[in-house]
């Protein structure tokens, strides 16, 4: 069984990448779906969640994942104590989830930050230009200021690229995105025959 770690700064086309390796046949998973699915279903980590925050975190009585992003973006510790309590959440769940028969690829934004790059067979780091983020992150709704503050928290993408197997390189168009995918999938493919 292959496993790949993707990675890549916050608004550099991750998911749209992940998008495309499914397309070309490959078993995917995104941590952030993972994330959000904690944040849905387990009992335990919403309870964690309001012991350490309270109600303020409560929006007409659930728990409100923007206003824990607000708490969370403006404390390094709270921010810690938070990954703590879902990195292996998410690293259990995307175990359960690997399918043995085909090469299985997870986008995982702070992959070398978490030390989760070990666990991999290779890595492949999407880089893209600032400026493209940033605008990207302000059609989500993110203010210059919050889109800084996830930037901030993450490694920076020249570190996670250097620090990967592979590279993919976000600045041109969708079509040339899905093509220097589709190369790194005939890769992968004929690694897995070996």
């Amino acid at each position: 069984m292959i496993k790949i770690g993707l990675t890549g700064g916050i608004g550099s086309g991750k998911s749209t990448a992940l998008s495309f390796f499914e397309e070309f046949g490959f078993n995917v998973q995104d941590c952030d779906d993972v994330v959000a699915e904690i944040y849905r279903s387990c009992e335990d980590f919403r309870m964690n969640l309001l012991t350490r925050f309270g109600e303020r975190i409560l929006s007409e009585g659930k728990i409100d994942k923007k206003k824990i992003a607000k708490i969370v973006f403006e404390d390094e510790k709270e921010r810690q104590w938070l990954n703590s309590q879902l990195h292996q959440r998410v690293r259990d769940e995307v175990k359960n989830n690997y399918q043995e028969d085909k090469i299985n690829i997870v986008a995982v934004p702070l992959l070398h930050e978490a030390g989760w790059d070990k666990s991999f067979d290779s890595t492949v780091c999407v880089w893209c230009p600032h400026t493209t983020r940033v605008e990207r992150l302000k059609q989500r709704g993110f203010s210059p200021q919050q889109s800084q503050a996830r930037i901030d928290a993450q490694m920076s993408q020249d570190e996670k690229m250097e620090r990967s197997n592979f590279a993919i390189i976000n600045d041109f168009d969708i079509n040339n995105l899905r093509a220097q995918c589709l190369e790194l999938s005939k890769k992968f493919k004929s690694i897995d025959k070996k």
